[in-house]
């Protein structure tokens, strides 16, 4: 018999021995042969009786042939090129007990990071694939668009955003990944967790865009809701093996003082999955904090302003620009103390410095395993923590 014709066969076999396969339908089968072999321009089939055990052999077949019905065509598993650990699933990562890091963005604040990088640079938006979820750091410019270039279900599944501030640069993606993301995927739920400010801030948008939530909702697309929730230091996520930190950063107004970090809150985040853990600074200052809640990570993954002179900080006057954030040589210092696997730079701020003047500005205080983000730039974190380029 013609492999072409035995799997026909077998597909429609495979149909009907999952539904009713009873002698009542021994006649819509031959009809439906006798139709297939008409459309496909074979000859018919000699109705003969069919044996139980030749049914069997003939669906063993279908499913071991390729689309074109020829075995030979179809790679045996033990010899196909094995997937790379860029388009590895979130079941597989799963499987391997992992975890993926992407830098969706690197820009440090609305311009980019730098004079016209503004269409070069994204802003910091990190995704983290932990247990089969997926868990974005901060929803700036460029996070929709960089999850939608990895691939439709990075933008359906991203329905939980940890958000270290409220800054224009860390927000503004917010609404197009409520709107045109996880919904697509029938994921009515959008959750944000941040600092005081982030329910209002939902609630708000829901307000903002309630036409549009109202005019697109039907029976088979329920109407989105975005729940926001403000939270303090401390756990604040934990399901699957998954485990979220937030902790107290310091990012107040340069012009300002201490006594303002309470109006001005900011967080850190570390992510601990199967023994393995990755903690992101956001906007900071140097703090204390940093140290502590990633002493020992496998990456460590801290904001810096290169152009920064962190020796102005306590000379009096005017705070210099940047005060707010980390110089080269800070985090440097906050390196060596943490003793990360790899420490690495994201939300980066220029000021007119290189990436070897960054490095080598580093290196006055650390001498461990360093990198410096890239756009879309992977990190695996396993038995050892790979860098994919």
């Amino acid at each position: 018999m013609d492999r072409r014709k035995i799997r026909y066969i077998g597909y429609l076999l495979q149909f009907l021995v999952a539904g009713d396969f009873q002698v009542r339908n021994v006649k819509k089968i031959w009809v439906i042969l006798f139709g297939l072999a008409s459309i496909y321009r074979v000859e018919p089939i000699k109705a003969e009786p069919i044996e139980l055990n030749t049914i069997k052999n003939i669906i063993q077949l279908s499913q071991l042939t390729g689309q074109d019905g020829d075995p030979r065509r179809q790679r045996p598993a033990s010899k196909r090129k094995p997937r790379s650990k860029r388009s590895q699933t979130s079941q597989e990562l799963i499987a391997n007990g992992t975890i993926r890091v992407t830098l969706l963005g690197t820009g440090g604040g609305p311009g980019g990071g730098g004079r016209n990088m503004i269409t070069t640079k994204m802003n910091a938006n990190t995704l983290v694939e932990a247990g089969g979820k997926q868990f974005l750091f901060d929803a700036g410019r460029g996070a929709m668009l960089r999850l939608a270039s990895l691939s439709p279900q990075h933008i359906i599944r991203t329905d939980k955003v940890f958000l270290t501030h409220l800054h224009s640069d860390h927000i503004v993606d917010l609404s197009d990944l409520f709107l045109n993301g996880s919904g697509q995927g029938k994921r009515a739920g959008f959750f944000v967790w941040g600092p005081a400010g982030t329910r209002a801030m939902a609630e708000y948008l829901l307000k903002a865009y309630d036409w549009d939530l109202e005019y697109r909702a039907n029976r088979r697309r329920p109407k989105l809701t975005m729940t926001g929730k403000d939270i303090n230091q401390g756990i604040i996520y934990e399901y699957g093996g998954v485990k979220i930190t937030a902790f107290d950063v310091d990012h107040w107004p340069p012009q300002e003082g201490k006594q303002k970090r309470d109006v001005f809150p900011a967080f850190g985040y570390r992510l601990d999955y199967n023994n393995h853990s990755v903690v992101i600074s956001g906007d900071t200052r140097p703090t204390k904090n940093i140290i502590k809640f990633s002493s020992g990570v496998d990456l460590l993954i801290h904001e810096v302003h290169a152009g920064l002179d962190e020796n102005q900080r306590d000379s009096g006057g005017r705070p210099p620009r940047g005060a707010h954030h980390t110089s080269p040589r800070e985090a440097g210092a906050i390196f060596a103390k943490a003793k990360p696997k790899l420490a690495l730079y994201t939300h980066i701020i220029w000021g007119r410095k290189t990436k070897q003047d960054l490095i080598d500005l580093t290196r006055l205080k650390y001498n461990g395993p360093l990198v410096v983000g890239q756009e879309m730039m992977q990190i695996i974190i396993g038995n050892t923590v790979e860098v994919l380029k």
